[in-house]
């Protein structure tokens, strides 16, 4: 038989709270709580709210129907299936609702964003804030009301802001806040700025879930692979003629392509008589070698130093434009500084076409974020 104790505990519902707990504990959250029994900032959000909601120092009068219309959770929190939706609320007696595991800021700024009192109050936002709001967002499921906001406050920010740092707080805000070409841009950014020091640097990447991290080291090895095989493949075109040199038996004027040198006619070609080699300065094998050298000094050789630093930092060392100063022959017309112009053309586009993650994609992997 049930004691008066038991039979009314088991009458008791639960609250909501404890079912939204935990819902994404993937993003590292920036937010650590602190307990506070004191509230020394009472903000009203809408003068007829009828939900006190506290947390932390802050407190909140905001209304119950934005809540349920902006947000599945609280809908399913102030329903009678919950200890909040079975007790009586309204302006006179607000219901009051403590979320000690919140950031307040964050908060109030949904509760503007929802009420739609943000454009007065918040006409920028900090990208650490910006990010707590995204957590509290998905928390909550309530991301697609405040997409709009957050894609304004994300337009302020330009090239420059576009740090290691910084981009590893936008793309999990952008992930969480559903902005697919904005997380396919912050990654992609992300990916060529990255360096192996940056990595292993777990303070400056902490905002990024393990999941991303892994990802985005992922998509930034495919393209430095891709660069170094740019390399490889100028140095095979000029190995060619190396072949094609030792095939034909001597010397291949660099102007006919394909045509022998008289070598004891003076360095003139069968084909073109008045156009002068200068075998003391080029040929096929010399300029194989000259080419490594000339990788070299623009700090690209050896190939595998490159994987360990950044593609934008492989991408600028492509463009080193002392090819034509470092080897003067045929009057700028030598494979070899052609070879040159042609590596920076093809690891520019490759950076140009670069992109970044796709949302839906990373989502899908996930099964939910």
């Amino acid at each position: 038989m049930e004691t008066p104790e038991e039979t009314q505990s088991s009458t008791v519902k639960p609250s909501a709270l404890s079912q939204v707990a935990g819902v994404n504990n993937q993003i590292p959250l920036i937010y650590s709580p602190h307990p506070s029994n004191k509230i020394l900032d009472h903000k009203i959000i809408d003068d007829d709210g009828d939900v006190l909601v506290q947390s932390g120092p802050k407190s909140f009068l905001v209304s119950s129907k934005v809540l349920m219309l902006a947000s599945p959770v609280f809908k399913a929190m102030f329903s009678r299936g919950f200890l909040e939706g079975s007790t009586s609320r309204s302006p006179q007696h607000p219901l009051e609702l403590p979320l000690p595991s919140d950031a307040p800021d964050a908060l109030e700024i949904i509760f503007h964003v929802q009420h739609f009192t943000s454009g007065r109050v918040f006409p920028q936002l900090k990208l650490d804030l910006h990010l707590e709001v995204a957590q509290l967002a998905d928390k909550y499921d309530c991301v697609h009301s405040v997409r709009g906001e957050s894609l304004r406050w994300l337009s302020s920010l330009t090239e420059k802001d576009y740090t290691p740092l910084t981009l590893s707080k936008l793309c999990p805000l952008s992930l969480l806040m559903e902005h697919s070409p904005e997380f396919e841009k912050f990654t992609a950014i992300l990916a060529k700025t990255l360096s192996v020091s940056a990595i292993e640097d777990h303070a400056m990447l902490s905002a990024l879930p393990d999941f991303l991290r892994d990802a985005i080291c992922r998509l930034r090895m495919r393209l430095l692979c891709g660069m170094t095989r740019k390399v490889e493949d100028a140095l095979d075109e000029l190995r060619h003629d190396v072949r094609q040199f030792k095939d034909s038996g001597g010397r291949i004027c660099a102007e006919c392509k394909g045509y022998k040198l008289d070598v004891g006619g003076g360095g003139r070609c069968y084909r073109c008589p008045s156009y002068e080699y200068l075998p003391n300065i080029c040929n096929a094998g010399f300029r194989v070698w000259r080419f490594v050298e000339g990788l070299s000094l623009a700090g690209l050789w050896p190939l595998s130093e490159q994987m360990k630093g950044s593609a934008v930092s492989f991408q600028g060392k492509a463009g080193w434009n002392g090819w034509t100063a470092f080897h003067q022959c045929e009057q700028g017309r030598c494979p070899l500084l052609t070879a040159g112009k042609k590596l920076k053309d093809d690891i520019d586009g490759l950076m140009a076409g670069f992109a970044g993650l796709d949302l839906h994609e990373i989502t899908a992997s996930r099964g939910s974020v």
